[in-house]
């Protein structure tokens, strides 16, 4: 176990979780569904950037559960998700994970308060970053 996690378990924010190849074949099939549904041109963009993020929510989830972790679900789960699986990666993918809490919180926004909040240009940035950071967390499992 890392050391960085050890303040995660303690306060129950991270908890062990024993993960299956069947959990990581479910997590891919999520992504996948997800990164499709975003593709249809008959949503809103505010609906597709939501699923897109949640494909990006969704990788996050995948790494913590390879490590055999899961986070607690209470409010900030998101903000902690992303969190806690930039410590289970290389540093060098920060970038990834301080664009996807940016695109968190705007998600907030078009889930729970308003809409047309987003723009073609926002989702188009969100997929791109998502897609590549898939290459990035399959890579990272097949070297798990």
């Amino acid at each position: 176990m890392k050391i960085n996690l050890q303040k995660y378990l303690k306060n129950g924010s991270l908890q062990p979780h024993r993960s299956t190849k069947k959990e990581i074949i479910s997590f891919k099939k999520l992504i996948d569904r997800d990164l499709s549904d975003c593709m249809i041109e008959e949503l809103s963009v505010d609906r597709r950037f939501s699923t897109a993020y949640q494909a990006a929510l969704n990788l996050s989830r995948m790494v913590i559960a390879s490590s055999d972790y899961r986070v607690s679900s209470k409010t900030g789960h998101h903000a902690l998700t992303f969190e806690i699986a930039s410590l289970i990666l290389d540093e060098k993918f920060q970038e990834y994970f301080d664009f996807f809490d940016v695109c968190r919180r705007k998600r907030n926004i078009v889930d729970y308060d308003l809409t047309d909040v987003v723009s073609k240009s926002e989702l188009e940035s969100l997929l791109k970053k998502v897609k590549e950071f898939r290459h990035i967390v399959y890579d990272w499992l097949e070297k798990e």
